[in-house]
Formats: C-alpha cells, sequence, structure tokens
C-alpha cells in the first residue's frame, strides 16, 4: 500500500523537476525561502508524494540537476480538523498518528490549529540518544507539541521519520512547525524546552538542527504537507 510522505529538497536556486514532477507522484509544491542569509541552501521545496518507499534521493537529485540537498520522508503525524472552516478561521482538531506500530490512526492530542498555509516554517530535526526513540516521541506526544501549541501565532505541526537523503548523517526526526510570521515567539518558543523532560531529551541528543523558511508560493492543488 502507497505510504503518504514528502520530499523535502533544500537547493541554491528555487528547485523543479525538468521532466516534470509526475513520475514521482507529486500532485503541488511548496518554496520556502531561507531566513538566514549565511545559509549554503537558500532555497526550499516540499513536495508531498505518496508511494514514497519506491523513490530514490539520489535519482531525484539528478533530476533536479544535482546541486541540490534530498531528503524523502515518511509521514508520522498529521492534523484533521474536527469541523469544516473557512481557511485562516480558529478551529478546533486533533493530530492523527498516520503510520502508528499498529497500522491504524490514533487520536493523540487536542490542539489548536487554523487552516491555510503559513508564512513560516520553523523545522526542527533530531537525532534523540541511543536507544531513547520512545521516549523522545512520547516527550513529543504528550508534552511538547501540546506547549508549542500554546505559542502566540502558532498553526500547525507535521513529523516525519527519514527514509532516505543525499546528505550523510542527515538526523532521522523532523518536526516542520508553522507560524504566522517569521518574527517567531522566540522566548515562548524556549520555554517549551525548559521543563525537565525536554532538557533531559535535547541535553542527550546526538544532533539537533533548526531552521526558519519564509513561505513564497505553492504550485499545484492544495494539500497536508
Amino acid at each position: 500500500m502507497a505510504k503518504q510522505g514528502l520530499i523535502f529538497v533544500k537547493a541554491k536556486s528555487e528547485p523543479s523537476f525538468a521532466g516534470g514532477p509526475g513520475s514521482f507522484d507529486i500532485e503541488s509544491s511548496y518554496l520556502y525561502i531561507s531566513v538566514d542569509s549565511t545559509q549554503e541552501y537558500g532555497y526550499l521545496g516540499l513536495f508531498p508524494a505518496s508511494n514514497i518507499f519506491a523513490l530514490d534521493a539520489n535519482a531525484i537529485q539528478k533530476e533536479l540537476g544535482g546541486d541540490a540537498e534530498v531528503r524523502i520522508f515518511e509521514r508520522l503525524l498529521k492534523f484533521e480538523p474536527l469541523d469544516e472552516t473557512k481557511p485562516g478561521t480558529s478551529i478546533h482538531g486533533y493530530v492523527a498518528c498516520a503510520n502508528n506500530e499498529s497500522g491504524k490512526n490514533a487520536k493523540l492530542t487536542i490542539v489548536h490549529l487554523k487552516l491555510g498555509r503559513s508564512s513560516c516554517a520553523h523545522i526542527a530535526t533530531l537525532d534523540p540518544a541511543e536507544g531513547a526513540e520512545k521516549d523522545f516521541n512520547d516527550w513529543y506526544r504528550l508534552q511538547h507539541l501540546d506547549m508549542l501549541s500554546t505559542c502566540p501565532g502558532y498553526r500547525r505541526s507535521f513529523r516525519y521519520k527519514l527514509l532516505a537523503s543525499t546528505r550523510e548523517g542527515c538526523p532521522a526526526w523532523t518536526a516542520i512547525h508553522e507560524f504566522e510570521s517569521t518574527d517567531l515567539p522566540l522566548k515562548e518558543i524556549s520555554f517549551t524546552t525548559k521543563t525537565e523532560w525536554s532538557s533531559k531529551i535535547l541535553s542527550e541528543a546526538k544532533a539537533f538542527e533548526a531552521e526558519n523558511w519564509e513561505f513564497k508560493g505553492m504550485r499545484g492543488r492544495e494539500s497536508d504537507l
């Protein structure tokens, strides 16, 4: 059965598929520009895709011209609204585990979210300590996501696990947190990392990276990341 996921592309110019995206089961693309002008890659392309286990990161990199970093992710968490509303209107929803151990969707936690693409993607990538993946995922599910959802301007989050990458040593776990503005509530975000559980997870992590990207536009059909 085809699994939903994400092709994540960092490049020095706007990433696009010379031969057309159809061969990679892509129906939409989202373009971001780095908030940090010193980054090696100034552009980020996010391409929701199906049948991700059949994708090859090196083949995608070649299709893009070679000068890009490509990651292929399995999507672990997605937001499902409880009722319909107009884009940009506040609603309540829940986070559903798309590919949990039982293979079934499972209700995890109630969060406050809004529909519509957000201006900023705060992307956190982490490798937990050896043998600590369960504790790391419990922390995310039971504490961290709830705390983030109280930050001013927070919209929603998506979580992914790495399947393949053209970058050697790329951390395995990635979260995309959407905010209404690139002027992030840094004080409140920092507060979410100060709990005893957060301090343990982050201090023991083998690798941690955080980047901020500004949304510039989309092509194709609107879909979840």
